[in-house]
């Protein structure tokens, strides 16, 4: 049954990167920050009004253990699997988080920091990023900075950020539910994280495979604040709230001087959230867990929405480049639709009708695969780095499309070419390097493998399942 909501609520805002996404908010109850136990909590406490002929509150208060129970309670009945119970819950200042983070226990080996420069560097080419340093410094201010919570699979402790702003009931809450679905994954042996193990082969496989806890996390939450408030959410605005998110998300990687960590850390919310939506509509909660297996493991698919998946269609190597004269091939991986969306966006600014036909192009991805070559130098951190990028579409068309996107958004020293449905793209940072190609020869039948820098970011050693939505 669909019921309609006692009043107009006002729009729930989300943090990214810097900017501030507007989406409309399903109706949640009013609760505060979580901690364990008897600990004291020092997040400031907001009451928000809607209406005059409503309680002030709806919920309960999170500093307690009943209502943390309720909470997990509640997910429980909303998400269907093994019963969730609470596990340690810890609040933490932004110093403390600073202090855990920081300093040697994240400096990279110096085989991990030369594995970083030369994958930012690669990233440089294709305007992914300003600087390696992004990788480095960025990543981990950006968590530092923006995250809400996170959980922990290896201790098992979720952990909520308490930054000494006030805090409204209802965002506290909303955090908590969120976080508890983590936990919930993490013990569901028939839908969650153990069903993903050793999957993630590439970049687009990782980031695609966050979809799911993320996406489901964001679906859980507020399902269980619309049923703490005994409300039920009408289709149209579950949508509405999503496809407004997503809009938003489009013009934060935009507007972002590095594209690629917005898109590695936030497309998950938006993308997997709509995603998971329609399977919850379509099936409730059997249908919204079914979606675990067969895990999906193209960003392409989850672009494309609900129920219309697509796996991604094998490159050979004699669909690349010979190595330029004295490089070597150094890393292969595939990036997927998301980040293929990211290298389609010009520099002015784009409409959101442009933005929208971006993502639509990238969406017709059928498969990617990106070469990175090493030149010769006495200096392994001096050795040049060149790249050859090749992306399938699905049909001739949508290869044009790609194209001639690709060409306006790329710097005009970026080799692009339409090869059916095929476009290859090559790039150095040698402009020489790519001067004279050929196609390899005795190469037929021979997939290309997937081999990816050691380490691509900072990010790799930051918890996976971190909450970047903060409601200011």
């Amino acid at each position: 049954m669909i019921r309609k909501t006692r009043c107009s609520e006002p729009l729930w805002r989300w943090r990214l990167g810097g900017a501030v996404l507007a989406a409309p908010r399903v109706p949640r109850p009013r609760s505060v920050s979580v901690v364990l136990g008897a600990a004291v909590c020092a997040f400031t406490l907001l009451t928000l009004g809607c209406d005059h002929d409503r309680p002030p509150l709806y919920g309960c208060d999170t500093r307690l253990e009943a209502c943390q129970e309720r909470v997990a309670a509640e997910l429980s009945r909303v998400r269907g699997g093994p019963r969730v119970d609470l596990p340690p819950i810890e609040v933490i200042s932004e110093a403390e988080l600073r202090e855990r983070y920081g300093g040697e226990t994240m400096a990279p080996t110096p085989e991990e920091a030369l594995s970083i420069e030369r994958w930012g560097r690669t990233l440089m080419l294709l305007q992914l990023v300003e600087s390696p340093a992004a990788l480095l410094s960025g990543s981990l201010e950006d968590f530092v900075t923006n995250v809400a919570g996170f959980y922990d699979p290896s201790t098992g402790v979720i952990t909520l950020i308490d930054r000494g702003v006030p805090t409204s009931f209802e965002s506290a809450t909303f955090l908590l539910a969120h976080e508890l679905t983590h936990y919930a994954q993490d013990i569901d042996t028939m839908a969650g994280f153990g069903l993903h193990e050793g999957l993630a082969r590439s970049l687009d496989n990782t980031i695609a495979l966050k979809h799911h806890g993320e996406g489901e996390a964001e679906v859980v939450a507020n399902l269980v604040m619309a049923s703490l408030r005994n409300e039920e959410i009408p289709a149209d605005v579950f949508r509405a709230y999503f496809a407004d998110w997503l809009a938003g998300f489009r013009r934060t990687v935009a507007d972002a001087s590095d594209p690629y960590l917005l898109v590695q850390s936030r497309a998950s919310y938006a993308v997997g959230g709509a995603y998971l939506t329609d399977a919850w509509l379509a099936g409730g909660a059997g249908g919204l867990r079914g979606q675990w297996s067969p895990a999906i493991l193209e960003t392409a698919s989850w672009m494309r929405g609900y129920d219309s998946r697509v796996s991604a269609e094998p490159l050979m190597e004699c669909d690349f480049p010979s190595a330029p004269q004295g490089y070597t091939a150094w890393a292969d991986d595939a990036l997927g639709g998301e980040m293929l969306f990211a290298m389609l966006l010009p520099e002015a600014a784009p409409s959101d009708a442009s933005l929208a036909a971006s993502w639509s192009d990238a969406a017709t991805w059928r498969g990617d695969h990106l070469r990175v070559y090493l030149g010769e130098a006495g200096d392994p951190a001096a050795a040049p780095v060149a790249l050859a990028y090749r992306v399938r579409a699905d049909t001739d068309a949508s290869a044009r499309a790609i194209a001639a996107r690709l060409t306006a958004a790329q710097s005009e020293l970026v080799y692009v070419q339409q090869e059916g449905r095929d476009v290859l793209l090559l790039a150095s940072e040698d402009q020489a390097a790519w001067e004279a190609w050929s196609y390899p020869l005795g190469c037929a039948g021979l997939p290309m493998g997937v081999a990816p820098a050691r380490m691509r970011s900072i990010a790799e050693r930051l918890p996976a399942r971190a909450f970047y939505g903060i409601a200011p």
